[in-house]
């Protein structure tokens, strides 16, 4: 299957043959169709550019929307301590916990940074604070 892009593109040298065509018979109704004809193609081509890009934009944003679908099966909320890990860093021995504020709302993953006294952590999007049960546990 020819490139649609292409295939308008190949009928151009074509119109050009029928325009040369109608001014050697000096066939002015002909030429008037053949330049109305060429003007349509190229409206055509314009409207197939504006197409493939909205095409091309379409599959980014699902491809967007495919990565983050895995990025959401892979998160797992922590209710003890109030934010996401992710599964395959937790089986992995490794406890990175993301922000819940900004994946919940703006769908952007966000690492918690360590806060200065063990087992509180902090959003540096947001500002939003993290206390973990062990830290709460401590406390009573």
């Amino acid at each position: 299957m020819l490139d649609p892009m292409t295939l308008i593109q190949s009928i151009g040298p074509i119109v050009g043959k029928a325009t040369d065509i109608a001014k050697t018979l000096k066939n002015r109704e002909l030429l008037a169709v053949v330049t109305e004809l060429q003007q349509k193609l190229l409206e055509l081509q314009q409207t197939l550019h504006e197409v493939l890009q909205e095409r091309d934009r379409l599959r980014t944003q699902v491809a967007e929307w495919q990565r983050l679908d895995q990025i959401a099966e892979d998160l797992e909320f922590q209710p003890e301590n109030g934010f996401y890990v992710r599964k395959s860093e937790s089986d992995q021995g490794s406890v990175i916990p993301y922000c819940p504020l900004c994946w919940d709302d703006k769908r952007k993953l966000i690492h918690l940074i360590v806060g200065l006294t063990p087992g509180t952590y902090c959003c540096p999007a947001d500002g939003s604070s993290y206390w973990t049960e062990q830290l709460r546990r401590s406390m009573e």
